[in-house]
């Protein structure tokens, strides 16, 4: 009895051991799928530490617009946005990830630290922005039937039409820029804490903006009239820009912070902006509606501070409002 007793818990435990390995198994064809993708999809990149294939789309809900704006605003995808202290050479690139563009940007901090930048975008919200903007070739030369065609179809490629005068509109460059750039704001705000003084985050994001090559878009872009400027989006894919891409591009990345208030100062030739505040004495600043703004100059590739300007005499000629994600 005591020999068919042992046959019997061998037998048994034979048994359970089976039904355990099939479980194993199992769960192991759908690990090694898994592993299986990540190895495809890391064996593509040449760059060591490329966490590009972690930006997945899990985006849920749609954006608000703005009243008579028929732009779609889509979510901010989710994804893992990194920000660190680096040795690379600065540079942007920019790559196609699945259903994202994925930035790479080195710029040099405030310490002159190389700073790396890593976050992902949705690629269809971005060729969306950069295929409407603009204006057709040959809008001044076109018969429109009513004030309003030319001001819907400048309004299609965010520009404005005043005085019979079609100029980009920043506000509304800003306006669908959220989600392009939130992320670098949330990066920003991650290297400097979310407790910094008013200044802190000024700072970071004027280097970040300062260090991006210098180069005017040309007047065309997809046979469209660019007025000499890109709005945020089309300036990181492309990854260089001038003075009102760059201000444009600075202001839609602070605004994402109710605590800041910003204007477009135009001079002749140039573009710069002014955050209200405090000047400190070596600080200048412009004055708007009784309030003092201190001068901001993200163009580069001088990387003035906070305060500075690269002008010892101009004439303003506008000052112009930036209206906020909270205004």
């Amino acid at each position: 009895m005591g020999l068919f007793r042992f046959i019997g818990r061998l037998f048994k435990l034979i048994l359970t051991l089976g039904v355990v390995l099939v479980a194993l198994l199992a769960l192991a064809g759908g690990l090694s799928e898994n592993f299986k993708e990540f190895v495809d999809t890391g064996s593509g990149n040449n760059n060591h530490g490329d966490y590009s294939y972690l930006f997945k789309d899990g985006n849920s809900g749609s954006g608000g617009g703005s009243s008579g704006d028929n732009t779609r605003v889509d979510p901010a995808p989710s994804f893992a946005a990194i920000i660190q202290l680096t040795k690379e050479r600065n540079h942007q690139k920019v790559d196609i990830e699945s259903d994202n563009y994925v930035f790479d940007y080195v710029y040099r901090d405030v310490a002159n630290r190389g700073t790396k930048m890593k976050w992902g975008n949705r690629k269809l919200s971005i060729d969306n922005i950069n295929n409407r903007f603009g204006l057709p070739h040959d809008f001044f030369k076109r018969s429109f039937s009513s004030e309003d065609e030319i001001r819907e179809i400048a309004e299609r490629g965010y520009f404005k039409v005043q005085n019979n005068t079609a100029s980009p509109d920043y506000n509304r460059m800003i306006h669908i820029s959220r989600n392009i750039t939130r992320p670098i704001y949330e990066m920003i705000m991650k290297k400097v804490g979310q407790d910094a003084s008013y200044q802190k985050p000024i700072d970071e994001l004027l280097k970040f903006c300062q260090d991006i090559p210098y180069k005017i878009p040309a007047d065309l872009y997809n046979n469209k009239q660019t007025g000499g400027i890109f709005p945020p989006s089309l300036a990181l894919t492309k990854g260089y820009a001038d003075c009102d891409t760059k201000a444009v591009l600075f202001a839609s990345v602070l605004l994402h912070n109710p605590r800041y208030k910003i204007v477009f100062v135009t001079i002749p030739g140039h573009l710069f902006l002014a955050i209200k505040g405090v000047p400190k004495p070596y600080q200048k600043y412009v004055t708007y509606r009784g309030e003092k703004y201190i001068l901001c100059e993200p163009t580069g590739p001088a990387r003035l501070a906070f305060g500075k300007d690269g002008f010892s005499n101009y004439t303003i000629n506008k000052i112009e409002p930036a209206k906020g994600y909270y205004n």
